[in-house]
């Protein structure tokens, strides 16, 4: 493919600086100018902390065919000028790297993002498709599972995303589900790609050091249904979020298929045991191994994505009494080893909103007291953090405040912080030591939750990174508890 070909009808005018500059094949696209090959197309992002323009030399250095920048170079300089690097280059990735899984689904929202598409997965997976879920958790499928090679990025830039799609196609993967997060969306990670489904969980405040405001937060989370979405897409919606009016009123023009209390997906009814839910008429009452609402929610989700598919009701609702829970997401730590208590899950709700929802759906599982250990990442929201005590002061009977990723921040002011919003909660810098507290203090019928690390298995001290593993951790910990 020829620029011309690769710039072809992508929004706004691209103007080369030299005629002859279209007819040539780059062999490759970059972002970064120390990974520039000979051959290759250098984008010069200016992104939240660097300006791609700054490299520019660098990348021709490297042997760089071609500049792409929204700032006017030097005629001497092959380049591309156009008004948006970002929406350039995710236009050009979703060309240049081909073949693409055939069927594509996006999930957005604050919560339940990485369970959707890992639930997704699994569904695809038991009915025969060859599937893979991106995000979070890195990339995973039946024949690989490896933490994503972009950092702690939900969503990837778009090179390594379309390049991601690309590989998958090639290893026979025909069904994925990706996480879309507010931050890809507005920096236009995703455009290009051709979707068949999208869906949306919920949405509460939260990276507002970002984007300033909530209605900003939104309007990013919307694109996805507004501007990426296709005419033949399929629209997944939650009935329960307040917001659900809103984005069903988008100007987007697929089929809506909403789940919920209100849904076409209709929850009426689960217990711990059981979940009953209606469909075209149809009652359906089965075992979902998944404690707590939010978790039947975000499977009614996947199960409407899969419906979308193609997939019958029948045949999902089989899928749905086999899911495995999410690494990290609400996972009880030795549960086929601990039967003598306490019991202990681990969970990633690092949000207020997830919080508040994984107390209250291990409340029912708890005989004796509830505790939670837990604390606030650093150079994040700092707003919440009163109210992540407040509500672990209302939901939990023993509340340990400790150090989740302080980054660069004083890790003493971060729980400090928090505790303001639960004055009664012990401190404990150590999070190790956190978790031990609870674990030997805790009576035989209580239960412990460690939130808001999940699967992560490092913790960040200003530069510095530590190996940590709260399910590691406290695997260990029970193990003595148990076996002293």
């Amino acid at each position: 493919m020829n620029l011309l070909e690769l710039f072809k009808d992508i929004p706004g005018q691209s103007h080369f600086s030299d005629e002859g500059l279209g007819t040539l094949k780059p062999q490759g696209l970059c972002l970064d100018s120390r990974r520039v090959k000979p051959g290759d197309l250098f984008f010069a992002l200016k992104g939240t902390k660097e300006n791609g323009t700054r490299f520019i030399q660098d990348a021709l250095d490297h042997g760089a065919l071609a500049i792409v920048t929204n700032s006017t170079l030097d005629p001497k300089i092959p380049h591309i000028l156009v008004p948006d690097t970002q929406i350039a280059v995710a236009h050009a990735a979703a060309r240049f790297y081909q073949p693409k899984p055939t069927f594509i689904a996006a999930v957005t929202g604050t919560s339940g993002k990485s369970s959707i598409v890992h639930f997704t997965q699994q569904l695809w997976e038991g009915l025969g498709h060859p599937s893979a879920s991106l995000g979070t958790l890195g990339c995973k499928h039946r024949t690989s599972a490896h933490h994503s090679t972009y950092g702690h990025l939900t969503t990837p830039d778009a090179i390594t995303l379309n390049k991601e799609l690309q590989d998958l196609a090639t290893k026979g993967i025909t069904h994925v589900a990706l996480e879309a997060s507010s931050h890809g969306l507005k920096q236009h990670r995703l455009d290009g790609l051709s979707f068949k489904a999208v869906a949306f969980t919920n949405i509460t405040e939260e990276h507002m050091d970002y984007h300033g405001n909530f209605e900003d937060y939104f309007k990013a989370k919307s694109r996805l249904f507004s501007e990426l979405a296709p005419k033949d897409c399929a629209i997944i919606l939650n009935a329960d979020c307040p917001h659900f009016e809103t984005l069903r009123h988008l100007p987007s023009h697929g089929d809506i298929l909403t789940y919920g209390k209100n849904g076409d997906l209709r929850l009426v009814h689960h217990d711990l045991n059981h979940v009953t839910l209606t469909f075209n008429g149809q009652s359906y009452t089965f075992d979902l191994p998944l404690p707590g609402t939010f978790q039947v929610m975000n499977a009614l989700c996947a199960a409407g994505i899969v419906l979308s598919s193609g997939a019958s009701m029948d045949a999902i609702v089989k899928g749905l009494q086999k899911l495995s829970p999410v690494p990290g997401r609400m996972q009880e730590v030795l549960p086929d080893v601990n039967q003598t208590g306490p019991r202990v899950f681990v969970d990633y709700s690092h949000k207020p909103d997830a919080l508040k929802k994984a107390l209250l759906a291990i409340r029912p599982f708890t005989k004796g007291k509830l505790w939670v250990v837990f604390g606030c990442g650093g150079d994040r929201d700092t707003h919440k953090r009163e109210v992540m005590g407040e509500i672990a002061a209302a939901h939990a009977d023993h509340v340990i405040v400790t150090d989740d990723n302080p980054r660069s921040e004083n890790p003493t002011h971060i729980r400090q912080m928090i505790l303001e919003g639960c004055p009664d909660g012990l401190e404990i810098a150590d999070r190790r030591m956190a978790i031990q507290r609870a674990i030997e203090q805790a009576n035989t019928d209580d239960l412990i939750l460690i939130a808001g690390k999940g699967h992560e298995e490092v913790q960040l001290y200003g530069d510095q990174i530590f190996k940590f593993s709260d399910l590691k951790i406290a695997e260990e910990i029970l193990k003595e508890r148990l076996n002293p």
